[in-house]
C-alpha cells in the first residue's frame, strides 16, 4: 500500500501509486486548495508524456505538492516516440514511415544521439569529442549576412534537396586574433543555391556577418539528403519517410525521435506575475526528449529587431529569441518550485530554461546530459525593465555532454542575480562551463540584474572544445567598469581542468577564467586552473580591478581549497 500524505495525514486513495504524472496531477488538483502539510503523490515506474504545471497545481499555505517516482529515475516524462516498421532502402540504409509534414530534428539509437546527413563528414577527435570539425571556410560574400560562398570544388550539391538543406556556421568573419570568429553557432535554412556562383542564399540573416575582413566563417551543411554513413539520418517531409543508417543492428536497436513540436517536456508556467505556479516539486524522474530546430540563431542582429518598447532595445542583440525559449524543464511565472534527483537528458534546446520571470526555484542532485544547448540557462529581463528572475539555486548537480547541436554552456546566467550555484560539475562541451553576463555595455549599473551571484565549490572540465575568445569560467558585458561602481559576483572554491579547442578553431585560444569587457570588480577566491590553451586568467581592457585571493595564477596554496569541490558524495547518479 502506498498512501499519499499531507503533513502526516493520510489523504487520497491508498490503492497504490499513480501510473502517470498526469493521473497524479488530476488528483493533486482535487485536494490542494487548503493544504495543512506537504502533499506527496507517488508515481510508479513507467512513462508519461510531456506535462505542464500551472497555478492550479500549486501548493497552498506554503506547503508543497510533491510528485515523486517510487524508484529513482524509474518513471520518465518523455517527448520521445519509438520508430518501428523499418525496411531496407539500399545498402545499409533503412527507412520507416513516420508521417508527412512533421518536422523533427533529433534521432536516438539506443539513447545515443545521431546526426543529420552532413558535409563535410564529422570526424570525432578523441581529444576533442565535442568539436563539430571538420569545417569548410566561407570565401564570401564580404559583409553579407545572407549569402555564403564556398571555394571551388569544396563541395558538390548534385542530388541535394536544397530546400531541406541547413547551413551551420560560426559566423562573424575576422576575429581579434586574425582568425575566424568563434563566438556563437547558428543554423540557417537555405532558400536557394547557385552552382555557378557557388553561393548559398539563406532564408534570414546570421547573427554576425559570414565573411568580413578577408576571413570567412567556419561552416558545414546538413539535412540535405539520404544518409551517407553510419549514424546519419534524413527526414523527407514530403513523403513522410525517415531514412537512417544505423550504427548497430536495426532489428534490435531502439530508434526514437521527438514528437513533432515538443520543445519543452516539463513546463512550470503561470499566467502572469499575479497568477504564478508555486510550490510544485518533481523528485526522481527522467525528463527527456525535447526537440530542436532547423533554424537557430542566438539573439537578434540589431537593436530594435525584437519589437516592443524595452527601455534598452540594445539587449535585443543578447536575449534569446522567443522561438528558442525552451528546455527539458521550462519555467516562467514560477516560484518556489523544485526539480530534484532527476535525469534531464536528450534535449534539443537547454536542459533547464528560466524565462525572465522565475524566482526562488531550486534544482538539486540532477544529472543533465546530452543537450543541444546549455545545461542550465537563466535568461533574465531587459535592462531596466524589472528584476524578475533571481534568487534561484543550483546545488549538487552535474552537467555533461552539453552543446551537442550548437554552442551551449554548462551553466549560463544572463541578467539574473542573487542566484546560488553550489557543488556543480560541468564537463565535456564545445563552449564554456559557466558564463554570466548581460552582453551590453555603458548602461546604468542599476539596470544590470546580474549581481550578487555566488558560485561556490564548482568544477569545470574539458570545455571550450570548439570555441574561442572565452574562458572555461567567463563573465562579461554588464556595465561594471574598472572605475566603478561595480556589479559584483562571487566565485569561490573552483577548479578548472581542461579549456582547449580543436585545431580548426582559429580565434583567441580559450582561457581558464576570462573577464570580458565591463565586468570589473568581481571577487575570485580559491581557484585552481590547469590544462588551458590560453592563459589561466585573461582580463579584457575594460575590465579588471578584481579582488583576487589565493588563485593559481598568483600566490596560491592549494590546501585552502574546499575539499568537496564538484558534486558531493551523496550525488545520486
Amino acid at each position: 500500500m502506498y498512501p499519499f500524505f499531507a503533513g502526516g495525514t493520510l489523504r487520497g486513495n491508498t490503492a497504490g501509486p499513480f501510473s502517470t504524472i498526469q493521473d497524479a496531477q488530476v488528483y493533486g488538483r482535487s485536494v490542494n486548495s487548503n493544504l495543512s502539510g506537504h502533499l506527496t503523490l507517488l508515481v510508479n515506474p513507467g512513462t508519461s508524456g510531456p506535462i505542464t504545471f500551472n497555478a492550479s497545481d500549486s501548493g497552498t499555505n506554503g506547503w508543497d505538492v510533491i510528485y515523486k517516482s517510487t524508484s529513482l529515475a524509474g518513471h520518465s516524462s518523455s517527448g520521445l516516440q519509438t520508430v518501428t516498421g523499418w525496411t531496407l532502402h539500399s545498402g545499409s540504409i533503412y527507412r520507416a514511415q513516420v508521417g508527412i509534414g512533421l518536422p523533427f530534428h533529433a534521432l536516438y539509437e539506443d539513447g545515443v544521439r545521431a546526426r543529420k546527413t552532413r558535409f563535410p563528414k564529422l570526424v570525432i577527435d578523441p581529444s576533442f569529442p565535442k568539436a563539430f570539425a571538420p569545417y569548410l571556410s566561407a570565401t564570401g560574400v564580404a559583409s553579407s549576412s545572407t549569402v555564403l560562398r564556398h571555394a571551388v570544388a569544396a563541395l558538390d550539391t548534385t542530388g541535394w534537396n536544397i530546400p531541406a538543406t541547413e547551413i551551420v556556421t560560426w559566423d562573424g568573419g575576422v576575429s581579434g586574433s586574425g582568425g575566424s570568429m568563434s563566438w556563437f553557432m547558428g543554423i540557417a535554412p537555405v532558400s536557394s543555391y547557385s552552382a555557378g556562383a557557388r553561393e548559398f542564399t539563406l532564408t534570414r540573416p546570421t547573427r554576425y556577418t559570414i565573411h568580413n575582413g578577408g576571413i570567412g566563417c567556419r561552416f558545414f551543411a546538413q539535412g540535405y539528403g539520404i544518409p551517407e554513413e553510419a549514424g546519419e539520418f534524413y527526414y523527407d517531409s514530403s513523403t513522410g519517410y525517415l531514412y537512417y543508417w544505423p550504427v548497430g543492428n536495426i532489428a534490435t536497436a531502439v530508434i526514437q525521435i521527438p514528437t513533432s513540436g515538443t520543445k519543452s517536456v516539463v513546463t512550470f508556467q503561470g499566467t502572469d506575475a499575479s497568477t504564478e505556479v508555486n510550490h510544485v516539486v518533481l523528485d526522481g524522474f527522467v525528463i527527456e526528449g525535447g526537440d530542436f530546430t532547423g533554424d537557430y540563431r542566438y539573439a537578434f542582429p540589431n537593436a530594435g529587431d525584437g519589437g516592443g518598447s524595452p527601455t534598452y532595445p540594445e539587449y535585443d542583440r543578447v536575449i534569446s529569441l522567443a522561438a528558442h525559449r525552451a528546455g527539458g524543464v521550462f519555467m516562467r511565472f514560477a516560484n518556489h518550485c523544485r526539480v530534484e534527483r532527476c535525469k534531464i537528458r536528450r534535449h534539443g534546446y537547454h536542459g533547464v530554461f528560466l524565462d525572465r520571470d522565475a524566482t526562488e526555484n531550486r534544482f538539486s542532485e540532477n544529472l543533465t546530459e546530452s543537450v543541444g544547448l546549455a545545461g542550465y540557462y537563466f535568461d533574465g529581463p531587459y535592462p531596466g525593465d524589472g528584476d524578475t528572475c533571481h534568487s534561484n539555486v543550483v546545488d549538487n548537480c552535474r552537467v555533461q555532454d552539453f552543446g551537442e547541436l550548437a554552442s551551449g554552456e554548462g551553466i549560463r546566467i544572463m541578467q539574473s542575480g542573487n542566484n546560488a550555484i553550489t557543488n556543480t560539475h560541468s564537463r565535456r562541451g564545445p563552449a564554456n562551463g559557466f558564463f554570466g553576463g548581460a552582453g551590453v555595455v555603458d548602461l546604468p549599473v542599476n539596470t544590470m540584474y546580474l549581481v550578487n551571484n555566488r558560485m561556490d565549490r564548482w568544477l569545470i572540465e574539458d570545455v571550450n572544445q570548439d570555441r574561442g575568445d572565452v574562458g572555461a569560467m567567463g563573465v562579461g558585458g554588464y556595465s561594471s567598469k574598472p572605475a566603478g561602481p561595480f556589479v559584483i559576483n562571487y566565485f569561490t572554491n573552483g577548479r578548472i581542468d581542461g579549456s582547449r579547442a580543436h585545431a580548426s578553431m582559429t580565434d583567441f585560444p580559450p582561457d581558464g577564467v576570462f573577464t570580458d569587457n565591463q565586468s570589473a570588480g568581481q571577487v575570485l577566491t580559491n581557484i585552481k586552473v590547469s590544462d588551458v590553451q590560453g592563459s589561466a586568467i585573461r582580463v579584457a581592457g575594460d575590465s579588471g580591478n578584481h579582488t583576487v585571493t589565493n588563485c593559481s595564477w598568483g600566490a596560491f596554496d592549494e590546501a585552502l581549497l574546499a575539499a568537496d569541490i564538484g558534486v558531493r558524495s551523496d550525488f545520486p547518479y
